[in-house]
């Protein structure tokens, strides 16, 4: 354990006598492995059941760990997971989903990882281009990046983390719809606003 002393003889311990440590977990996609979408050719697993990501959360509960959790919105390029996914049921979708929110969001920051962790999107169409994320990405400017990675920002962040803003929660409107296209919505269990107009769904 590193300790410091200072010249008023003063000891400094880490807090809970423990080296702090923010762990940086990169790339979960709900219920599959992103290395599956990405590298079909390699024979990888594809589910990743939410027995999994609960085992994760009770590791969190038991050692208090903490850090940047990433999800990603469009695993793949097949699909949103607040619209639901190919293969995917509405329950697996809000099961992850309220794993993420309830167990890991508390302690974790949860962030997008870019949009789809594979094959870049044309916003307009919502058809995968023929680069990679990465690669397409290293050629873009901020005009063109800052709409791509707002653009489901939202999706992938169920709740902002300890570190992040949080949403307003409210009753207001609980009569309302609360996107009910799909069970799967990131916004599901919270209050929120559904817009039919703008066909999307926003925190309350």
């Amino acid at each position: 354990m590193d300790e410091h002393t200072t010249k008023a003889n003063v000891r400094i311990h880490w807090p809970g006598l423990r080296l702090p440590v923010t762990v940086l977990l990169d790339d979960p996609a709900p219920c599959r492995n992103p290395a599956w979408y990405e590298f079909p050719e390699q024979g990888n697993v594809a589910v990743v059941p939410n027995s999994f990501t609960e085992e994760f959360a009770d590791l969190v509960d038991r050692t208090g760990a903490a850090g940047k959790f990433s999800v990603v919105p469009c695993p793949g390029a097949q699909g949103r997971i607040d619209e639901g996914m190919p293969g995917i049921s509405d329950e697996e979708m809000a099961g992850f989903l309220r794993l993420v929110r309830e167990r890991i969001a508390p302690r974790w920051d949860i962030s997008p990882e870019m949009l789809t962790h594979n094959k870049a999107l044309d916003l307009a169409t919502m058809q995968p281009l023929p680069e990679r994320e990465d690669v397409w990405a290293a050629r873009q400017d901020e005009r063109i990046l800052t709409p791509y990675i707002a653009r489901w920002s939202r999706t992938a962040s169920p709740r902002p983390g300890p570190s992040g803003r949080r949403w307003k929660r409210s009753t207001r409107g609980r009569s309302r719809p609360r996107c009910a296209r799909s069970a799967a919505c990131a916004w599901a269990g919270t209050s929120c606003t559904w817009t039919p107009t703008r066909r999307s769904c926003r925190p309350a």
